[in-house]
């Protein structure tokens, strides 16, 4: 009889011999059963845990890496006789500034659409981007980005469709259709490429190579590094050799790898 009681007693503190009962908290009891063992449930981490934040950074960045990936073919609304990138990408392309992009948008093997300048002019962009200070050369080489047609219906006399195009330094500049023609001349220029301004990678493959390899050291010794202010008259002129001789190297063999910025599509 006294081991009855006893084990009564004990059965009410300890459960008599079987596991301790989960404390219990007045939250608890006002969620009831159910929601608490739920709760106990949830407070064993799984094996899994912590892997969660992980794949959703890597989702992150594999969206913002194909978000930004470089636009290498003809974007479906070009006409027939153009080749332009995406619409959205070209506009953010004249937006901001990409100088390494241009460089790599014009190097051999590109698709794009080019132009030739047959003006003297100001360099303006309407897409309300930054626009170069350098003024255009004649038979300035370009890339044609977007085609700008009069949408409003109302005829204007001496009017034309006009185009956003890219320079090699990176700037856009918006002509009329009969400021610039698409046949090659036979000798063509280039906004000036400033090589400084180019990413860094870009600059390490560029001046390896034998073509360029010359020119670079020629204007490294001369200029020692400046690129404004007070300059010899010989740095001058091998900054307008050096630009020239990118850009041959570029357009004829190409070499440009893959910029590290790139707009949005």
């Amino acid at each position: 009889m006294k081991s009855a009681i006893l084990c009564s007693v004990v059965v009410l503190v300890s459960g008599c011999g079987g596991s301790p009962a989960p404390a219990v908290t007045p939250g608890d009891r006002e969620l009831g059963p159910a929601a608490t063992a739920a709760a106990g449930s949830s407070a064993a981490p799984s094996a899994d845990a912590g892997a969660a934040p992980e794949s959703g950074k890597a989702a992150s960045e594999a969206g913002a890496s194909a978000a930004a990936e470089m636009a290498t073919s003809c974007s479906e609304g070009s006409s027939s006789k153009l080749c332009l990138p995406p619409s959205a990408y070209a506009k953010a392309l004249c937006n901001e500034d990409y100088p390494t992009l241009a460089l790599a948008m014009f190097q051999k093997g590109t698709p794009w659409t080019r132009g030739y300048s047959v003006t003297r002019s100001a360099a303006w962009n309407a897409s309300g981007g930054a626009s170069s200070n350098e003024p255009m050369a004649l038979h300035e080489e370009l890339i044609v980005l977007r085609e700008r047609k009069n949408t409003t219906g109302i005829e204007v006399s001496g009017a034309s469709t006009s185009y956003d195009v890219v320079r090699w330094d990176g700037s856009c500049v918006t002509l009329q259709s009969g400021e610039f023609v698409f046949a090659r001349p036979s000798k063509i220029a280039n906004a000036p490429i400033v090589f400084k301004r180019l990413e860094e990678h870009v600059r390490d493959a560029l001046k390896d190579q034998e073509g360029l390899r010359p020119t670079y050291l020629a204007h490294r010794r001369e200029c020692k590094g400046a690129t404004m202010g007070a300059v010899t008259k010989e740095c001058e002129k091998l900054d307008g050799a050096f630009s020239r001789a990118i850009a041959e190297q570029v357009r004829e063999r190409g070499g440009v790898p893959t910029p590290v910025k790139l707009p949005k599509r």
